[in-house]
């Protein structure tokens, strides 16, 4: 079955979230955008990428993403709304429309992995950067960026990679849309 592209604006994307048959493991990345340079709390907790947790108040993440290997839902927060698309085999999901512009048909897909940013934290070095650990999630670190990142692997992970799903034009080789598809694990 061919990946379909649909969009809506919305005031909220929970509805579409839990409008969705979630497999597991399904993931969501949420990140809130800063106004100013980011003070302790959101160097702390202002990304996450995490399991699926259903009950997440997801409006108050102005980007976010729930993914699995099958289909993905992105949103961005734009002028008071949120502007929502979901890729993957056709849905039923109130209020979007087809993104008529972006035809996934006539594409091939291909599979690719890249790594994430940061390296895995030891538990003798988390005083050093100044955090603690939760509860499923492993803490990495990347001086690039000013955030702790808390990944959901094991802890013999030293580094992980995001799966992406990649829908390339067949004439040009150019890449028409891509998709989060899930994590990988690169062991230590």
């Amino acid at each position: 079955m061919t990946d379909t592209i649909m969009w809506a604006r919305l005031d909220d994307p929970a509805a579409p979230v839990s409008a969705l048959a979630w497999p597991r493991p399904s993931y969501m990345y949420l990140e809130r955008v800063p106004e100013a340079w980011l003070d302790e709390a959101e160097r702390q907790s202002g990304l996450r990428l995490e399991l699926l947790d259903p009950a997440t108040q997801f409006q108050v993440w102005e980007r976010g993403r729930v993914f699995c290997d099958t289909c993905e839902l992105h949103w961005e927060k734009l002028a008071g709304a949120f502007q929502v698309v979901y890729v993957g085999p056709p849905a039923n999901l109130p209020g979007f429309e087809l993104a008529e512009d972006l035809d996934l048909r006539a594409t091939e897909v291909r599979t690719r992995s890249y790594y994430l940013w940061g390296s895995r934290v030891s538990d003798e070095q988390l005083d050093l950067v100044g955090t603690s650990k939760l509860p499923d999630s492993e803490i990495f670190i990347e001086l690039k960026v000013p955030r702790i990142l808390r990944y959901p692997v094991s802890p013999q992970a030293g580094r992980v990679k995001v799966k992406v799903c990649e829908y390339v034009d067949p004439v040009s080789g150019d890449m028409v849309y891509y998709r989060f598809q899930g994590l990988e694990e690169q062991q230590l």
